[in-house]
């Protein structure tokens, strides 16, 4: 491996545990806020508390920031540096206007929404309304914060940009699980929600100046500009709108037909999921300023995507096998046997359904990089268009477990992307290459859940139980990893020189 080579491997690896590293913290802490604030607010209004959130987090796109991301790493690594103020001047006005639309839309609409659509028991309407008010604000503010975030990716700066987010995961949910203890409602810990995420926004807004010299205003709007980041930002504006329709509407299509109660059993079982797809999500950040740096070099290009998907697939494969056959003891210890006995079957459903979409993120964020947005906006939009009615179709049989399968058959939908990807970028698919990464990932999910059965039947469910299964269970895979091949001869070696440093 030439010295270049090994340098992009290490920053690849830095940067990776950065990216994982915005994930840690805020999973800790959720884990810890879920069952508070469920104690707190009821099972009831905890249900419209996550309905809530659900428009906070899917309603209008985030991303529009990734347009930064892209193109300051792409003119510096081209020494174009001087068009990067006229493509943040664009790209803030870009979101200027998304989020005045967005948030505006939610605040017009708000009665409309809660009295027809969502069905909301008439004593709980007025605070969801308020409650809506509020979340429109929080938009706004995030749309900020994510693109001033993606500016300091676009620089590679991931140790800074995950000190900033874990310092306000600490904030933002340590307030809410004080707030929440101290018997606050839901609009009191949604406008603090809106407190930290602007303070945020304000931080990572003075890391971005500091960090980043050519990051700044520069009027009158270029054109040119305008037209790239407009191309851009309809892909990822597309397929964030589509994804978030599908979740707005299972969040809102489960209120209607099932209530708020059923709905807050959903989301309990929606979260593991949803860790998993975002701690992947957090890894493979650095593949979007990555692939734009790369974007001429396919043999490079190939190499990366392949050694991305086998260790992203493998620790999927990991992961879900945990949570498939944890998953009753881990809704026990954490949330109660009622919630193990509502949630357990839609939590497996949902960890499959995520574990399919985490393994896309590879493809979904090179995709971003080599600036073809518009291929996840078509997948997205297809996902949505089978999902709708499969939820509703599956939901009307089997209840709240029937959501969950419409929402994997849409994601079996978005699979379906990963074919085009790879004929458009590698001209062929990699069929031999994913028969060789599923069998050897399978294997050792067979292995794994055999050990975690073991303990099962020797050990009563509890912390301490769930302690030694993720730990047994993960050396039982990452032992099946190291003897079918799984782990690559490169990778021993960097454990083998860990472990000698260590011992």
């Amino acid at each position: 491996m030439t010295t270049n080579s090994q340098h992009t491997a290490r920053s690849v690896l830095r940067n990776s545990a950065y990216g994982a590293a915005t994930w840690v913290i805020p999973v800790m802490l959720g884990v810890i806020a879920t069952p508070v604030i469920v104690r707190n607010l009821g099972v009831d209004a905890y249900g419209i508390y996550a309905l809530v959130l659900g428009f906070i987090g899917y309603s209008f796109s985030i991303g529009i920031g990734r347009v930064l991301t892209k193109y300051i790493a792409e003119f510096r690594a081209s020494g174009e540096n001087e068009k990067i103020p006229d493509v943040v001047t664009a790209t803030l006005l870009v979101s200027g206007v998304v989020g005045v639309f967005g948030s505006g839309l939610i605040v017009i609409s708000a009665e409309w929404l809660v009295a027809e659509v969502l069905r909301i028991d008439p004593e709980a309407r007025v605070q969801t309304i308020y409650a809506l008010y509020v979340a429109a604000a929080v938009i706004f503010a995030s749309i900020f914060n994510h693109t001033f975030g993606s500016a300091l990716q676009g620089v590679h700066r991931f140790d800074i940009y995950s000190k900033i987010l874990n310092a306000s995961s600490i904030s933002q949910t340590g307030g809410t699980i004080v707030l929440a203890w101290l018997g606050y409602g839901l609009i009191v810990l949604l406008i603090w929600n809106l407190v930290s995420i602007s303070l945020t926004a304000i931080v990572t807004l003075f890391a971005v100046r500091r960090y980043i010299e050519e990051f700044g205003l520069r009027l009158p709007v270029s054109s040119h500009a305008l037209s790239i980041v407009a191309k851009y930002a309809v892909g990822i504006i597309g397929y964030q709108l589509t994804a978030n329709a599908l979740v707005i509407f299972e969040r809102s299509w489960l209120t209607r037909e099932l209530g708020s109660e059923s709905l807050a059993y959903y989301v309990v079982a929606f979260t593991p999921g949803l860790y998993l797809q975002g701690f992947v999500g957090s890894l493979v950040l650095m593949l979007v300023p990555l692939a734009s740096e790369f974007e001429h070099r396919k043999i490079e290009l190939l190499a990366i995507y392949r050694r991305a998907t086998r260790l992203i697939t493998s620790f999927v494969f990991l992961a879900t096998t945990l949570l498939i056959v944890d998953g009753k003891d881990i809704l026990t210890v954490w949330m109660g046997d009622e919630f193990a006995i509502n949630a357990t079957s839609i939590l497996i459903v949902l960890s499959i359904s995520f574990g399919l979409v985490a393994i896309l993120s590879v493809s979904w964020q090179m995709k971003e990089g080599l600036g073809v947005p518009r291929f996840n906006f078509a997948a997205s939009a297809a996902a949505l268009i089978v999902g709708v009615p499969a939820m509703v179709f599956f939901t009307e049989r089997l209840g709240a477990v029937g959501t969950g399968v419409g929402r994997l058959v849409a994601f079996a939908v978005l699979g379906l992307s990963l074919i085009h990807f790879e004929r458009w970028l590698f001209g062929k698919v990699q069929f031999m290459f994913w028969s060789w990464l599923l069998f050897r990932c399978l294997v050792c999910s067979l292995i794994m859940a055999a050990v975690l059965m073991a303990i099962h039947s020797a050990i009563a469910a509890g912390w301490l139980s769930l302690v030694v299964s993720a730990a047994a269970g993960s050396l039982a895979f990452l032992t099946g990893s190291w003897l079918t091949g799984l782990i690559a001869a490169e990778e021993k070696a960097i454990l083998h020189r860990a472990v000698s440093r260590s011992s």
